[in-house]
């Protein structure tokens, strides 16, 4: 990986946010990249060298970095776990991360001679999450409105069967008009999870859970059409779930992810390539989703919030090094596309491009 000059340490703590959907080699870039923070610094000092550096730029020299304690309540990321099985013989990768995770390195730094302790907070949660933001400043009436129109759309056989569970509800007891209505949205999530359409919610609910019954169990709320009377219990009952999981889960994360001063969003350009138009509509719309998340998390009419924004294309071993480039290049296209479609309210980007592999599991031959 290259180390970009974005990482110019404005402040003592920086917040870096870590995210991407399935399959773009997230968690083993999290692992590598601790590795090379955590591990190759151990060995500097095992060596007894006090003057190694990690990294020189601007008047900035920061030395080999520890783990620190954590204060953010996330469960920590599992490194030792993930670094075992990328060792073992033969190597095994990670399994796929269902949930948000931190890491706290700090590192001794001195700034033009002088003293610092630089401390970096790791962010790491999946790409899907985002789906889960705008929740946050949308109500229980306008997401039931978008997601039946979708529902209408897409899959009009299960949207009828939705239309008669909603006929049936002011002749059953709540409880059981509730269960109705669970199983079948579940059964349109489930679709809609077949067809690879990663942006529905609940989406932190979708990520943790298994089968389509599984699913249906656990939905705290469901969407509830305009227009179509529903006994006033089950409008209370699902608002009362929507409020409750925003609250609980959407919340602290929209928060969490306000307090970012870099985002790397980690993407998979090779499979773009491969699977064509509608993996680069999946691509734009996680960096959309990114933005939109980012700006959700803070507005102040008053105020605008600066955020550096990473676009890094993974996998780059798998391309010759003369065409690196152009993968942070259709990165970066799919940035602007992204950025070109949205209305930001408080938040100002700085972008920035990159190619890196976070294992080299390939050889480019002479």
């Amino acid at each position: 990986m290259r180390i970009s000059p974005v990482f110019h340490f404005p402040s003592r703590r920086i917040r870096l946010g870590i995210t991407g959907l399935r399959r773009t080699g997230k968690t083993v870039f999290v692992t590598a990249l601790l590795h090379q923070l955590l591990e190759c610094g151990s060995k500097f000092r095992e060596c007894g060298s006090q003057r190694s550096s990690l990294f020189k730029s601007r008047g900035w020299e920061l030395k080999p970095g520890r783990q620190a304690r954590r204060a953010s309540g996330l469960r920590p990321f599992p490194y030792a776990e993930y670094l075992q099985a990328l060792r073992a013989d033969p190597p095994e990768w990670p399994q796929p991360t269902t949930e948000e995770f931190d890491a706290v390195v700090q590192f001794p730094a001195f700034k033009d001679g002088k003293p610092r302790c630089i401390t970096l907070h790791i962010h790491d949660y999946p790409g899907e999450f985002l789906a889960d933001a705008p929740l946050v400043t949308t109500s229980l009436p306008d997401w039931s409105h978008k997601v039946w129109s979708r529902m209408q759309d897409r899959h009009p056989a299960l949207a009828e069967q939705y239309r008669q569970d909603l006929a049936r509800a002011d002749r059953q007891e709540t409880a059981a008009a509730f269960a109705a209505l669970r199983c079948t949205y579940a059964a349109f999530l489930s679709r809609e999870k077949q067809a690879r359409q990663p942006w529905v919610q609940p989406a932190m609910l979708l990520l943790d859970t298994g089968p389509e019954g599984e699913v249906a169990e656990k939905l705290a709320f469901v969407p509830l059409p305009p227009r179509i009377p529903v006994p006033q219990s089950l409008t209370d009952a699902v608002s009362s779930g929507y409020r409750q999981y925003v609250d609980d889960r959407v919340r602290p994360f929209v928060r969490r992810l306000s307090r970012h001063d870099v985002q790397m969003i980690l993407v998979d350009v090779i499979r773009v390539l491969r699977d064509g138009v509608d993996a680069y509509n999946e691509l734009c719309g996680i960096l959309g989703k990114v933005m939109e998340a980012h700006d959700s998390g803070w507005f102040s009419p008053l105020f605008t919030r600066k955020l550096t924004l990473i676009h890094a294309a993974t996998k780059a071993d798998y391309v010759l090094e003369q065409d690196r480039d152009k993968l942070s290049l259709l990165a970066k296209e799919a940035a602007d596309k992204a950025a070109g479609e949205l209305g930001l309210k408080g938040l100002k980007l700085e972008e920035h491009a990159e190619y890196l592999a976070a294992v080299c599991a390939t050889q480019e031959s002479s």
